[in-house]
C-alpha cells in the first residue's frame, strides 16, 4: 500500500495559506480545517465530524436561525482523502426549493432528513421511497429539454397530489426523487404509497400537442428496519429501486423484501 502522508501534509499547507474557507478529510486520519473554516463553523465543528465521511457530495449545516453552512465535498484521489469546500449561505430558502419543480431539493433533504428520523416516535416507521422515471430520456433525447422541463414539473405536481401533508417530497437531481413517508406502522404499509405514486405518473401526460408517457421505478427502504441514518437508507433505496428498473420499470421494490 502507497504511503501517501507526505501528499496529505502538502495539501494540508495549501490549504492552510489560501485566503478561502476549506478543509480535509481523510476518513481515519481526520478531519483538517483552515483558519477561516473553523471561524465560519465555530461551534459545530463536532455535528460536521458525525456528518462528513457519509459518501454525500455535499452538506448542510444550520448556524443559527438566519445561516446555513454548505459544504461541497470533492474525493481527490488519494486514499478516503476529500476536500471541503465551505459556502456560508445566509438565506435559508435559497437551499430549500428546486428552482425547476418548486420541491424540496437535495440540498434541503441532506440537511433535514435525520432531523425528521429523530422526531419519530418509538413504535414509529418512516418509508424512503427512492424514485427515477421511466422513459424520461427519450423523451429528452426527441422532444428537447424544454419539453423534458414541463415533464418534470408535471410529475413533481402529481407526486405531490398523491402525499400526505405530512410527507415530504424532494428532487433528487435530473429524473429522480425522494419521498419521506412518515408515520407508518409497518413497512408493508409503504407500497400503499408506491402504487398511487405508479399510478398517478403512468397516466399520459399531454404536452404541446404530444401524449406523452413516462413511468417510475421506486426503492423504498425504512427506518429503523433498514438503517438509522438518512444517508444510509437512501443509499438502501436507491439500490432497491435498480432493481425495480432492472425488472422492467413502473413498478416498486421494497429492501430486504423479496
Amino acid at each position: 500500500m502507497k504511503d501517501y502522508s507526505e501528499v496529505i501534509s502538502v495539501v494540508r499547507t495549501i490549504i492552510e495559506r489560501v485566503p478561502y474557507p476549506l478543509g480535509l478529510s481523510c476518513g481515519e486520519g481526520g478531519l483538517f480545517l483552515n483558519e477561516r473554516a473553523r471561524n465560519m463553523l465555530g461551534g459545530a465543528f463536532s455535528l460536521l465530524l458525525r456528518k462528513v465521511g457519509q459518501e454525500e457530495k455535499s452538506l448542510c449545516i444550520k448556524l443559527d436561525t438566519h445561516r446555513v453552512l454548505e459544504i461541497q465535498i470533492f474525493p481527490i484521489g488519494v486514499e478516503l482523502c476529500s476536500l471541503l469546500v465551505f459556502a456560508e449561505i445566509t438565506d435559508e430558502k435559497s437551499i430549500i426549493k428546486d428552482e425547476l419543480t418548486g420541491l424540496f431539493s437535495r440540498q434541503y433533504l441532506n440537511f433535514i432528513g435525520n432531523r425528521v428520523l429523530e422526531g419519530m416516535g418509538s413504535t414509529e416507521k418512516v418509508a424512503i421511497l427512492f424514485m427515477d422515471l421511466d422513459g424520461f430520456k427519450e423523451i429528452n433525447d426527441t422532444l428537447g429539454h424544454d419539453v423534458g422541463d414541463e415533464v418534470l414539473r408535471e410529475v413533481a405536481s402529481r407526486l405531490l397530489g398523491s402525499i400526505r401533508q405530512r410527507d415530504l417530497c424532494f428532487r433528487w437531481g435530473g429524473d429522480e426523487f425522494v419521498i419521506i413517508s412518515t408515520g407508518l406502522v409497518e413497512k408493508v404499509h409503504a407500497s400503499l404509497l408506491a402504487r398511487r405514486l405508479i399510478k398517478a405518473v403512468s397516466t399520459p401526460i399531454r404536452i404541446r400537442g404530444h401524449d406523452l408517457r413516462v413511468g417510475i421505478s421506486i426503492g423504498i427502504a425504512v427506518y429503523p428496519d433498514d438503517g438509522s441514518e438518512i444517508s444510509e437508507l437512501l443509499k438502501k433505496a436507491d439500490t432497491t429501486m435498480y432493481l425495480a428498473k432492472g425488472q422492467g420499470g413502473s413498478m416498486y421494490r421494497i429492501f430486504g423484501v423479496e
